[in-house]
């Protein structure tokens, strides 16, 4: 398994679970490298054109989404 969120952080270097070999801990910012960089810039890119279209980003959670617009919601 491999973990980057934990409950407390940082965790102490007496954690049980530094004992397990199927473990791989790393820090939450692990996964940025150029391609994830790359793939977050065009994500934000799509989203913004998609709302600006009057869709909701696929992200988002509101309660009332299918009864707003997008652009209905700024004015």
């Amino acid at each position: 398994a491999g973990l980057d969120v934990f409950e407390v952080e940082p965790m102490g270097p007496n954690h049980p679970i530094y004992e397990f070999d199927n473990v791989a801990l790393t820090p939450h910012s692990a996964f940025y490298s150029e391609y994830s960089n790359r793939h977050i810039k065009e994500r934000i890119g799509q989203t913004i054109v998609d709302f600006m279209n009057g869709k909701w980003p696929t992200t988002a959670t509101l309660p009332n989404r299918d009864e707003v617009t997008p652009k209905r919601a700024l004015s």
